[in-house]
């Protein structure tokens, strides 16, 4: 694969056996790329006064009135975070266009597009999904010391299914896509292959079909994994089980629908180990601040910050310069770290902050007390979250996002600590 695009336009991720084309007679600024004179993408940028979906609705019934309307279908989905209006034409010679319009959050209007044979589309529509405004996908390592770790794309976001199982941690996208890490727990230690060999037979009962065993490797150990089908939802199920480090057996499982399951797995394949360690990230710090891990892509952020003075006042912001910025800071406080916290939620609030909420988390041996909320008048969610260290400095580290990127960002708050190591 490799990356092409240009900035403005965004990036997407092509087969190596792709390349530009150029079309006569084609549309200003239009920039393409082909397979053959069949299968094209193409990317454009309109004018930034276009609504998405009202241009989406008169492509449509140009659309109609060309081919009629059983050839034509609208819809939408998200690409690159952003919602995407779609238009969907079938041709009398078996090419199939799909086209969509939105609008990102600094207001540009792009415009995506493939022409295919109906045997290639799924390939072209890979390559609309792997849109994405900036070259590099940033993604978050997440995960725990005795499930092992993955890195994520940033619009991945935790969840819990309506009866998960205990212990589970879950993860998904906006495409249906849930990657699941858990510790198998029996009685007496079951070797992996038989509790494998359980969880067939409950996925059998469970209306699952085309069930299959492998041996594998995973992060270079030997690992038993089952796929299989739910006709009902039509999503693929991959399981990895392998004995881990505890001597329990680890489970990791993927579920996605057909169109995504293989990049789902690839995510597991490529990324998982029990390291939090990865590259695409960097340890930013100040001895008397703390230390963060961040985005290779982000930078400092220099910008006025809505914080109370005690708390802005010689702190240190990074952000990804698309509106989502962290502030560490350290400070000298009469007052507890709970008390501090409590006069930032009242700063807040005395700035438009609504539905702000208290709560209490356990980081190694340290008890943080965090804030989150949301402020309407800059649409965007806050989080704030505070802690005494042993020297009786009070240590705090906020964040200020957008609805769509919050929960990413939010998971950096975990590898902040007050030295330099990582508070899982």
């Amino acid at each position: 694969m490799k990356t092409i695009g240009q900035a403005g336009y965004g990036y997407i991720d092509i087969p190596s056996n792709w390349q530009e084309f150029n079309e006569a007679n084609s549309a200003p600024g239009i920039i393409s790329y082909c397979r053959d004179s069949h299968t094209i993408v193409h990317m454009n940028l309109l004018s930034s006064d276009i609504d998405p979906q009202r241009a989406v609705e008169k492509l449509m019934l140009s659309q109609i009135d060309e081919l009629s309307d059983e050839n034509v279908s609208s819809g939408s989905m998200k690409i690159g975070g952003f919602l995407s209006y779609e238009v969907s034409s079938r041709y009398s010679d078996g090419t199939i266009l799909k086209q969509w319009i939105f609008k990102d959050d600094i207001g540009k209007v792009h415009y995506l597009s493939f022409e295919a044979q109906k045997n290639d589309t799924n390939e072209c529509l890979d390559i609309i999904k792997s849109y994405r405004l900036t070259k590099t996908v940033d993604t978050m390592r997440v995960g725990l010391d005795k499930y092992g770790y993955l890195s994520l794309p940033l619009n991945w976001v935790s969840f819990r299914d309506k009866d998960p199982a205990p212990g589970v941690i879950q993860f998904t996208d906006s495409n249906g896509a849930i990657i699941s890490l858990n510790i198998i727990e029996t009685e007496s230690y079951m070797e992996p292959q038989m509790a494998l060999s359980a969880l067939a037979e409950h996925h059998k009962g469970q209306g699952a079909k085309n069930i299959m065993g492998a041996t594998v490797t995973l992060n270079g150990k030997t690992a038993y994994q089952l796929n299989g089908f739910y006709p009902y939802s039509n999503s693929f199920i991959v399981i990895w089980m392998f004995r881990g480090p505890g001597g329990k057996n680890n489970y990791i499982c993927a579920e996605a629908p057909q169109d995504t399951i293989m990049n789902t797995v690839s995510i597991i394949e490529n990324t998982f180990s029990f390291s939090y360690a990865v590259t695409g990230v960097k340890r930013v710090y100040k001895k008397t601040l703390g230390y963060l891990d961040i985005p290779n892509t982000w930078v400092e952020y220099m910008g006025e910050l809505l914080l109370p003075a005690l708390v802005s006042h010689g702190a240190e912001s990074w952000t990804d310069n698309a509106g989502t910025v962290i502030t560490v800071n350290s400070f000298f406080s009469n007052i507890s770290a709970h008390d501090t916290l409590v006069m930032i939620a009242g700063f807040y609030k005395e700035k438009g902050a609504i539905d702000i909420q208290y709560s209490d988390i356990k980081l190694n041996d340290l008890l943080a007390h965090q804030i989150m909320g949301l402020n309407p008048n800059k649409k965007k969610f806050i989080a704030v979250r505070v802690f005494d260290d042993q020297n009786n400095f009070v240590r705090c580290i906020s964040l200020e996002a957008a609805p769509a990127t919050f929960i990413a960002a939010l998971t950096l708050f975990d590898t902040f600590s007050p030295d330099n190591c990582v508070l899982k």
